[in-house]
């Protein structure tokens, strides 16, 4: 799992289903925060298929500090 804010990649924990980012220092204004995670079940797929692609979802928001 990967978080990034203004594309910078921030420190995380995920416990009991809540998401915690690091944010640092941020100042006001409009910022983009983006959750990626991958499972990699694929990988122990027996099929002989071509390339294997992870089971990957992002998330995508902006949010604003006043």
């Amino acid at each position: 799992m990967k978080a990034r804010i203004d594309g910078r990649t921030r420190t995380f924990s995920y416990r009991n289903g809540v998401l915690t980012v690091g944010t640092g220092r941020l100042g006001r204004g409009t910022h983009r925060i983006t959750v990626t995670a991958a499972d990699y079940q694929e990988t122990k797929n027996m099929e002989d298929v071509g390339p294997i692609l992870p089971n990957t979802r992002a998330f995508t928001a902006s949010f604003v500090l006043r």
